[in-house]
């Protein structure tokens, strides 16, 4: 009887292992995560009319164009040094998209700001448009860079 009931202990134990296994296999989380699911785990999605991403697109490189994110950003203002502050806020998550989505060859950011109407209503509105590619990433040393600059290095900046 004692044996029976050691055995069977044993195969609880080893049901239990098994299952807790199989169960980590099936967690939902991708084991490579698209650049599309990095960019929102990196920059956080808006919610509440947060900070964070509204939008993002990811398309492939093709023959001529190079492997593009745009990314569409609602940014709450600080201050009155809004190119500072923005450099601020993204740096360090830009450096971190890159290195690790590996295959974006740039990133059109698009940073919208919140306006209020004088009935307290608030919309976003894009106030501020910047091209960060991989060349630029490959440039900078991140170690000594000064984060409120980032706007001084980007490309094709265009303001509302």
């Amino acid at each position: 009887m004692h044996h029976i009931y050691t055995l069977r202990n044993i195969l609880v134990l080893l049901l239990a292992v098994l299952f807790s296994i199989a169960l980590s296999g099936c967690s939902g989380e991708s084991k490579s995560a698209t650049p599309e699911t990095s960019a929102y785990k990196i920059f956080k999605e808006a919610k509440n009319d947060n900070d964070g991403i509204v939008n993002v697109a990811f398309f492939e490189k093709q023959e001529t164009m190079p492997a593009r994110m745009n990314i569409t950003y609602q940014y709450y203002p600080l201050g009155k040094d809004l190119k500072r502050e923005i450099g601020v806020n993204m740096a360090s998550k830009i450096k971190k998209l890159y290195e690790t989505v590996p295959e974006i060859d740039e990133t059109v950011f698009t940073i919208q700001l919140p306006y209020q109407d004088k009935y307290g209503n608030t919309t976003w509105k894009k106030s501020i448009q910047f091209t960060f590619t991989r060349d630029i990433y490959e440039k900078v040393n991140w170690d000594d860079f000064t984060d409120n600059r980032l706007l001084d290095i980007a490309e094709n900046i265009t303001t509302k």
